[in-house]
């Protein structure tokens, strides 16, 4: 979806010599698009940490506890948080924006449906994902701060 800005992806990522795990954790390569953008106007960015829950219903506090505590100055203050649906979806954006407004960094909430969206956006985009990709992604972004 967001190759080849986001690449070398880590299944089961270790963190603190493994007292911590990220579902996955790409390293962010910055080639254009949202990515690049990101790379560009929130250094640094080095990774993007995806967690994915499997859940029925909303997602709570602990999600995205969980995936904000996985960010450093080092390793960057990126995330996505992928999960199946909402019941209440924009009260979960307000949530991801507190987390960025309290300076713990910037989650984008991505269910199904937003997936669904992207595949489609991609598929009218060029190979770095350079606009339908780009303003679905900035879109989100622009929720949360």
């Amino acid at each position: 979806m967001f190759y080849p800005s986001l690449s070398a992806p880590r299944i089961e990522s270790e963190l603190h010599q493994g007292r911590k795990r990220v579902d996955i954790r790409y390293t962010n390569n910055g080639i254009g698009g949202f990515f690049g953008w990101a790379q560009t106007n929130y250094k640094p960015q080095p990774y993007c940490f995806v967690e994915c829950k499997n859940y029925k219903g909303d997602l709570n506090n602990d999600a995205l506890d969980q995936i904000s505590g996985r960010f450093s100055k080092t390793r960057g203050t990126f995330g996505l948080l992928l999960c199946r649906t909402f019941e209440d979806k924009d009260l979960f954006v307000q949530k991801c924006c507190d987390t960025a407004s309290d300076g713990r960094g910037f989650v984008i909430v991505l269910d199904d449906n937003d997936l669904r969206e992207l595949v489609e956006a991609r598929n009218e985009d060029d190979e770095h994902g350079t606009r339908a990709v780009f303003d679905y992604m900035t879109d989100r972004f622009a929720e949360i701060v």
